[in-house]
């Protein structure tokens, strides 16, 4: 409870000389040393404001690194042999292209990840892997940023990020993209777009993949087509 206006009966905070609703000067020969005291001594809150914005901005630090944690390849079993069948087969590609024909040809999951597999050096990358499911793809990659020196300390921190797409009359679409196991939206997400197509751009198939004519996913493998559509 604070000053009581004799006047108006207002309920003045402690420490006020005048009554905030009329104006007129409060009694204050009630007041205790005690109610001074209380008044100049700050709330606990404000005694710790420091600390506990410190420790807000740690978990905040925490979550978000949590956040961006990476994730594990989609794939890690694959084989050279994996890799040359996917060769072979968007080698067929280019010839029939070559002819003005139309081919189709079906590549599974694991094929796809034996040919990423083994161009991830010309892409800079360190895993680059991919999963179908039905009318649609999973892509991601794993990468380090640095290296940073700080003093004797060598620093490479790891981290991922991924994209669902589909492939419809003869573009493609991209749907979520995360980094690590947060979400990106607006121009972050078409930042991570970019980053993926820049790294297709190295390889050298990219002219074929421009050029395919219809993708269809099924769960663990896909069918590429060149040519005129049927």
């Amino acid at each position: 409870m604070g000053t009581l206006c004799a006047k108006c009966g207002n309920d003045n905070d402690l420490g006020k000389i005048f009554c905030t609703k009329c104006g007129v000067k409060l009694d204050l020969s009630a007041v205790t040393s005690e109610d001074l005291i209380a008044i100049a001594t700050p709330s606990w809150f404000k005694r710790n404001a420091k600390w506990i914005a410190i420790g807000a901005g740690c978990f905040l630090l925490f979550m978000f690194c949590l956040g961006m944690w990476p994730k594990k390849p989609l794939a890690t079993k694959t084989t050279r042999p994996n890799a040359r069948a996917a060769e072979q087969k968007i080698a067929s590609l280019h010839r029939n292209l070559k002819m003005g024909e139309s081919i189709s040809v079906k590549i599974t999951q694991v094929e796809a990840n034996g040919y990423l597999m083994w161009r991830k050096h010309s892409m800079g990358v360190t895993a680059a892997t991919i999963s179908f499911a039905d009318n649609m793809f999973f892509v991601r990659v794993n990468d380090t940023l640095g290296p940073w020196k700080l003093g004797p300390i060598r620093m490479a921190p790891r981290y991922s990020y991924d994209l669902t797409g589909t492939f419809l009359d003869g573009r493609l679409y991209y749907g979520k993209a995360h980094v690590g196991h947060l979400r990106l939206f607006g121009p972050a997400k078409k930042g991570r777009i970019k980053a993926l197509t820049a790294l297709f751009e190295k390889n050298k198939d990219k002219d074929i993949f421009k050029k395919l004519s219809k993708v269809k996913f099924r769960s663990k493998e896909a069918t590429l087509t060149v040519g005129k559509k049927r």
